[in-house]
């Protein structure tokens, strides 16, 4: 939090980490998407993937079938084009089991 006690933005980012991954399980890695980094985890309602690029430039990434829902590393909702999203910080895509 900053001096007034708002929240920073690292706070926001934990927070929404904390939420979408605290009863997760790590199942792997996600390697299919050519440089993108990525932790594959299952949570109660179906799978998680976090999904980063190294280089911090956009790739483009084509969402899997099942997908529900792609979110920022803050949690807000991300609109992709076509089934596919450009990916450069951190996202969470929310999947089906």
């Amino acid at each position: 939090l900053d001096a007034s006690g708002a929240p920073r933005p690292s706070y926001v980012a934990f927070n929404f980490l904390s939420h979408e991954l605290g009863t997760a399980t790590y199942t792997g890695p996600v390697t299919q998407f050519a440089g993108i980094e990525g932790y594959a985890f299952t949570v109660p309602t179906g799978r998680v993937w976090v999904l980063w690029a190294p280089d911090e430039q956009p790739h483009d990434v084509a969402l899997p079938a099942g997908t529900i829902r792609v979110l920022d590393k803050y949690g807000s909702p991300i609109a992709g084009s076509n089934g596919t999203i450009s990916v450069s910080h951190p996202v969470y895509v929310e999947l089906t089991s």
